[in-house]
């Protein structure tokens, strides 16, 4: 390993770099892509050529000439799910997670670069398996971005794991469990869940600004929406604390979390966690990429294609005295049986074309040749098909008819659900028709609006809707009582 290491953070308008030699950090730097706008001629460029000029940027300033970079990726690219299975083998975990996952993400795994890791739950005879995965399209666009620069990607991860490596790198930290992660820039934030260890649940919002200054209202509610959302999910789950991290010290913001989620918050700054002062949030996550190979946070994520994880998992060993068990028995069985099946054998053969004869074809078929009854057969295998597909749709969707109900104000109900899926393109339409009432106008339509907002929000249907939007409000009666209509149009 070589005696420096540059990591680097990769936001949604902003890096993060930083140089460490020897395990320590030398140098750091954080710019965001308006700092480019100083420079007029790179305002009309696309918008892979100004992070190439960004990253150019941000790696002199730290005077970083390696061609080796450890990268941390921002969170809203990744899928994180958590699920728990019986006692197994690492090889038999490793095969089961490839089918099993599917029913838990909206894509088809072939389509994500993925990684994994266990824990054994004290008091159960289960594991708790965390499992993250990134879009290869998204995957192979970063890394022609970094390609294009002539540098060599040494590992890439979700900035979550490169913070909570840093933070559990600390003795006060280091037994913590069950604890979330809120962090945010001054472009975005992240909640991050992390059960036995292991990321279990993330969302990812905006940082909503008035006049330059956090709006806390409505910083906070997409907080406490998803704290919500976790603890109806993760029911059996405990948060034993909330880790704050930010840039600069805020107890206003302690004071209203604490007050919102009712769970225990620590305020945790960049500073105090580099030991130089002008660190920030985005610089940290870079630190904890750079620091992979020697912290000792044992999550270390290989993203990896579907087909290398299936290879990855085949050479993992199986127990020898299991094997020459199951062998044996097998051969004992087998020799057993051998006798058996061959005495049996003529008594079947018999029974088999007495069955045959006794056959009776469906009153359909009768009297139809060879190829009416081969066509009809085929119209059949052709409804059934249609049904197979049907269903696979319904399961696809079923999660997000799920979150629809889960999202509905209060007072509310739907009208009428329009929701068209496209398997091939695993795209989806959909037209929401519903009423609230709260005997209130103006309440009606403050809920009306925070459900779009949710919607808008919510990291299931930003990966089937780009666009959703409030088309229709207003005021109508229904058996002689106001209530308040909607329409919802998503695309």
């Amino acid at each position: 390993m070589s005696k420096r290491q540059v990591g680097l953070y990769l936001g949604v308008k902003s890096v993060g770099v930083v140089v460490v030699e020897r395990k320590k950090l030398v140098s750091l730097c954080e710019l965001d892509l308006s700092s480019l706008e100083e420079e007029a001629r790179l305002e009309s460029l696309n918008e892979e050529i100004r992070w190439e000029a960004l990253i150019n940027k941000a790696l002199r300033e730290v005077e970083a000439k390696e061609e080796d970079i450890y990268l941390s990726i921002a969170d809203r690219d990744f899928i994180f799910r958590s699920l728990e299975v019986p006692l197994m083998s690492k090889k038999e975990i490793a095969l089961s997670l490839i089918y099993e996952i599917e029913k838990y993400i909206p894509f088809k795994i072939e389509e994500l670069r993925w990684d994994y890791n266990y824990a054994h739950v004290p008091g159960k005879k289960m594991i708790n398996v965390s499992f993250v995965g990134i879009r290869e399209a998204n995957y192979k666009k970063i890394q022609d971005l970094f390609s294009h620069l002539d540098l060599h990607v040494c590992s890439y991860e979700p900035a979550a794991m490169s913070l909570v490596r840093v933070l559990k790198s600390l003795k006060s930290f280091s037994k913590l469990k069950n604890f979330a992660v809120l962090d945010f820039t001054e472009h975005e934030g992240y909640l991050t869940y992390f059960y036995h260890n292991l990321p279990a649940f993330n969302r990812y919002f905006i940082i909503p600004k008035k006049e330059e200054i956090v709006d806390m209202d409505k910083f906070i509610e997409p907080i406490r929406l998803s704290f919500q959302y976790l603890k109806r999910e993760f029911s059996t789950y405990e948060v034993d604390k909330i880790l704050l991290v930010v840039n600069s010290p805020d107890e206003n913001l302690v004071h209203l979390l604490k007050e919102e989620l009712q769970t225990e918050v620590e305020l945790i700054t960049a500073s105090f966690l580099s030991g130089k002062e002008n660190s920030t949030v985005e610089s940290i996550k870079a630190l904890g990429a750079a620091g992979i190979n020697y912290y000792p946070y044992k999550f270390k994520p290989i993203l990896r294609t579907t087909e290398i994880q299936m290879e990855e998992a085949k050479k993992f060993p199986l127990h020898t005295k299991k094997l020459n068990f199951l062998l044996g028995l097998g051969l004992l069985a087998f020799i057993s049986c051998f006798a058996f099946t061959m005495n049996k054998l003529f008594i079947e053969e018999s029974v088999v074309k007495e069955a045959d004869n006794a056959l009776v074809a469906p009153a359909s078929l009768e009297g139809l040749s060879r190829e009416e009854i081969k066509n009809a057969i085929g119209k059949k295998e052709a409804e059934f098909n249609h049904l197979s597909e049907s269903v696979v749709s319904l399961k696809k969707i079923s999660p997000l008819l799920e979150k629809f109900a889960s999202l509905l104000p209060q007072g509310a109900w739907f009208d009428r659900l329009d929701l068209s899926y496209d398997l091939k393109r695993n795209k989806c339409g959909s037209i929401l028709r519903g009423c609230v009432f709260l005997d209130d106008e103006y309440g009606e339509k403050v809920e009306i609006n925070k459900f779009v907002s949710s919607l808008k929000g919510n990291e299931l249907m930003a990966t089937y809707f780009l666009n959703i939007k409030l088309t229709h409000i207003a005021e109508v009666k229904i058996k002689g009582f106001r209530v308040t209509s909607f329409v919802v149009d998503l695309e």
